[in-house]
């Protein structure tokens, strides 16, 4: 097995396009030839709450992979709110209406009796939150995702690759977390969405039970990337040194922070949580992290949809968590600069 140590998420995809690139191995699979790591990786996050990537040449979905999380958190599995922010995720769902491994929907929601499971765990986060909290020892918090039930011998087009998470709390009291994957795309999985949706609810849990965050682990069983996607990414990266994996990085020199997820009780924070999934900016929060995080955001995104680039901007002003500020402004500025352009150069006849 392969362990790569790293501060953060951003550091960690140049590092694993490297290692992909020197010891990836080709490979077919059911969507296409990859590069796969010929064992498993293991990636270990010592601030995990640096949750941003930044290089503009992967161009994060940030808007998506923001809301996706609290869509995750909410215990969800509705097709209708991600496609709002990518439309072709509706692609990834067997009926069109829900997604069958949803992640968030199998925390809170799969496993309680309409779903075959045990009457009395209706949903696993508060579980796991009240064990660690009076058993600060426990090693039975695992968050179950995989089913082999619905999941083993299925046809699906989204078999979770995420199976389990383990939390703990180390000899300070912090809580850690390792997560096993099944089969981890670097690019939109490990260091794309993963990073973000995992360590989100690493925090939720930490702050349901007043603690804080420590490490998280990755373990990557089947580690790889697509190399359609991969080659004319990896052309761009080829610019960067060793020495850039730290000097690009806007949370070294404190530019950019994370801001809490949780200022409230975990209740509280709850019942803001489902209030936003259904009324989005268009209602008082409780929480900061609400209006100063997620509401800017928001706000942003459907400017950008309504093509105003500069209203996007100014609504991102206004959000407190610098590091997914400044990720999502870059990202706007690049579609702005595009659509200028475009317009610039007017339209094309035969």
């Amino acid at each position: 097995m392969y362990v790569m140590k790293v501060k953060n998420v951003h550091r960690a995809l140049l590092v694993g396009i490297r290692l992909l690139e020197t010891k990836g191995v080709s490979k077919n699979s059911a969507h296409g030839s990859v590069l796969q790591y010929p064992s498993p990786v293991t990636t270990v996050y010592s601030k995990p709450k640096e949750r941003v990537v930044f290089w503009p040449e992967r161009d994060s979905p940030v808007f998506f992979i923001f809301m996706e999380a609290l869509w995750m958190l909410a215990g969800r599995n509705d097709v209708a709110f991600l496609t709002k922010f990518v439309k072709r995720m509706a692609e990834f769902s067997d009926d069109g209406i829900i997604f069958h491994g949803a992640y968030g929907y199998r925390w809170r929601n799969h496993f309680n009796i309409e779903g075959g499971g045990h009457p009395f765990l209706p949903d696993q986060l508060p579980v796991i939150i009240e064990r660690l909290t009076k058993y600060p020892d426990d090693r039975r918090s695992v968050l179950a995702i995989w089913d082999p039930v619905a999941d083993l011998n299925s046809n699906t087009k989204d078999p979770p690759c995420n199976l389990d998470i383990a939390f703990s709390r180390d000899q300070t009291g912090r809580l850690d977390m390792t997560v096993f994957n099944r089969s981890n795309d670097i690019l939109f999985g490990a260091y794309g969405a993963n990073a973000v949706h995992m360590s989100m609810l690493q925090e939720y849990i930490a702050g349901g039970i007043g603690c804080p965050v420590g490490k998280y682990w990755q373990v990557s069983n089947n580690y790889h990337v697509y190399t359609e996607v991969f080659n004319p990414l990896l052309d761009k990266f080829r610019t960067y040194q060793d020495e850039d994996i730290g000097s690009s990085d806007p949370y070294l020199s404190g530019r950019v922070e994370p801001y809490p997820l949780m200022s409230t009780e975990r209740q509280s924070w709850d019942d803001d949580l489902f209030k936003f999934m259904e009324l989005g900016c268009f209602s008082i929060y409780k929480d900061k992290f609400f209006t100063r995080v997620a509401c800017p955001l928001l706000a942003a995104h459907e400017a950008v949809k309504a093509k105003c680039y500069d209203d996007a901007l100014k609504f991102l002003d206004n959000c407190w968590a610098t590091d997914w500020q400044r990720a999502a402004q870059e990202w706007v500025k690049r579609r702005q600069t595009k659509y200028l352009k475009e317009m610039d150069d007017g339209p094309t006849y035969p």
